[in-house]
Parts: structure tokens; C-alpha cells; sequence
């Protein structure tokens, strides 16, 4: 069996050298961790909430699904420094990508839309 760890290999041949069985990783168990967001910038008149990201990493991407799924009736709209960026060097899906087949509206810096505040 492949272990994540040679912690977690000692403790598999520790509990079989005490013949105590146990399975491994047999189940995934939920859970939701409660944090608060705070959006870059509301615009009053509209209630847009604008989140400027150079770097969309893991953590960001988990926190902004988490939030929409939470809040779905935000609208909340990301403006990416670079929307061609990948989420990283293995992937082919682009920040603009992710954030489109999310359900987010996106642009660059420089490229605001006016029409986002009409």
C-alpha cells in the first residue's frame, strides 16, 4: 500500500506489528471551515464587490467557490493583473478561464468595463 509519509508507514507497521487492524484512508469526512472575507473594494450604488488578483492560487481559488456558494446572490468580479496567466505551470486553464466556468465576471487591469457600473 502507498503511504502519504514515512510517519505514516511506521505508524501502518507499528499497528500491524500490535495486530490492530485498521483501514487507511477509508472515507472522506466533510467539513467546512468558518472565515470571514473581506472584498477589496463594494461599489455602493450597485453592491459589485471587486477582488483584484496578481496571483490566483489554490487557497484563493477554494476561498472565492466557498464564498460564492455561501453568498450566491454577490456579485462578485475579479480583476486579474494578467488573465492569461495559468493556475499553474502544469495546467492549460487560465485565471480568466477559471474564473468564467466559476460563474465570475473578469477583466484586466486597465480594461475595467464601464458598463460594469451602469
Amino acid at each position: 500500500m502507498a503511504y502519504k509519509s514515512k510517519l505514516e508507514e511506521a505508524v501502518a507497521a507499528e499497528l500491524k506489528g500490535l495486530k490492530v487492524k485498521a483501514n487507511y484512508e477509508p472515507s472522506k469526512l466533510p467539513y467546512v471551515l468558518e472565515r470571514n472575507y473581506i472584498p477589496d473594494w463594494v461599489v455602493p450604488s450597485s453592491g459589485i464587490i471587486l477582488e483584484a488578483k496578481g496571483k490566483l492560487d489554490p487557497d484563493s481559488r477554494a476561498k472565492m467557490k466557498a464564498v460564492k456558494k455561501k453568498h450566491p446572490h454577490l456579485d462578485i468580479r475579479f480583476i486579474f493583473s494578467k488573465a492569461n496567466n495559468k493556475l499553474n505551470r502544469n495546467s492549460k486553464t487560465t485565471y480568466g478561464e477559471w474564473a468564467t466556468k466559476n460563474g465570475f465576471k473578469w477583466c484586466e487591469v486597465g480594461s475595467i468595463p464601464k458598463k460594469w457600473f451602469k
